[in-house]
């Protein structure tokens, strides 16, 4: 048997798709080539999400090429954007899957309102002199003039403090980017890049996401470590994302 090398082994066409993954391969080493291999594990599952009852081959969702943009953090943030204004003007719902957090960043613009699920709050100015760092993606959003929304959060850092936050424990909003950072996990469940213990459980990030009742209109997977194991789950975690999607 020939199975396509796309997310679920999906055969739909880009006009036909409502859904495009899209890998974009940036970041530390250490989760810069997953989206290949979480691409890889998403053939691996089963054949239904158990939580809607909906077939895996029913999802409407391509997978674009991979990208791979330029190591300069402003050069990399636009190439990204170039691709997002691609998808999005096509009316297609665009959920990237990475390694670097601050992929997130070159959706600057192109939403209103975000929820971040994410073990911190991402609200440097810069971080190691880079304000394109992960550690700055929700500081770039306000900036942008979008509302952003914590859920998950655990660690706010001393220079965080004085920015107001705003922090749920449910996801109620309508038309929302949803970027999950895998270290809100504890990091027994997944390896991420930033492992923060004591971190919510894996069935309490499933959960949430299928109780999310407003439109998601993009979204994203980051920090992924490259090993099996994280993979499959972040497999899981895409493919359980975009289930309640095509449920709503």
């Amino acid at each position: 048997m020939i199975q396509k090398f796309s997310f679920l082994g999906s055969e739909y066409s880009f006009e036909e798709a409502k859904f495009v993954i899209i890998p974009v391969l940036y970041g530390e080493c250490g989760s810069r080539e997953s989206p290949i291999q979480i691409i890889r594990e998403s053939l691996n599952l089963p054949s239904y999400d158990q939580f809607t009852g909906i077939s895996y081959r029913d999802i409407p969702v391509y997978t674009y090429d991979l990208v791979i943009p330029g190591s300069h953090p402003e050069t990399a943030i636009r190439e990204i954007r170039n691709v997002l204004e691609h998808v999005t003007t096509h009316g297609k719902i665009p959920v990237m899957i990475g390694g670097d957090h601050s992929i997130t960043i070159a959706t600057s613009g192109l939403f209103r309102r975000y929820v971040m699920i994410d073990a911190h709050l991402d609200l440097y100015e810069e971080y190691q002199g880079n304000p394109y760092n992960h550690a700055c993606v929700a500081r770039r959003l306000i900036e942008g003039g979008a509302e952003v929304y914590h859920y998950g959060t655990r660690i706010i850092e001393d220079e965080e403090r004085h920015i107001e936050s705003k922090i749920i424990d449910r996801i109620q909003l309508n038309d929302i980017y949803l970027s999950i950072d895998v270290d809100v996990l504890d990091p027994v469940y997944i390896d991420s890049n930033v492992p923060v213990p004591g971190g919510i459980s894996y069935s309490r990030l499933v959960n949430a996401i299928h109780e999310i009742q407003g439109n998601i209109l993009g979204a994203d997977v980051v920090e992924i470590i490259n090993n099996r194991k994280s993979c499959y789950l972040g497999a899981h975690l895409v493919a359980t994302l975009l289930a309640s999607l095509t449920k709503h």
